[in-house]
């Protein structure tokens, strides 16, 4: 197996305005698409040090997800109630 090959399916971007964490979902997603999406969301929490943050999620054009895209989903929602999450819409 090609190392460099892409496993990534979904597109993201995660932007920060002020203690806000803003994220825009696109396409299918698939389970290491999610991981490094929620890696990357993971390291501005850790960055934010305790601060109270909220996260704004635009996933209106999010097609759907594997059943493993889902359960890393589930798993960081869990880790995700256990910070400073203000809000969540």
């Amino acid at each position: 197996m090609n190392k460099n090959m892409n496993l990534n399916h979904g597109d993201y971007s995660v932007k920060i305005d002020k203690n806000i964490i803003v994220v825009d979902l696109n396409g299918a997603f698939n389970e290491y698409g999610v991981r490094e999406f929620i890696a990357e969301v993971k390291s501005i929490i850790v960055r934010f040090s305790g601060t109270p943050f909220s996260i704004l999620m635009n996933n209106i054009s999010v097609l759907g997800a594997t059943p493993q895209a889902y359960e890393e989903l589930n798993d960081y929602n869990t880790w995700l109630n256990t910070q400073n999450l203000v809000l969540k819409p």
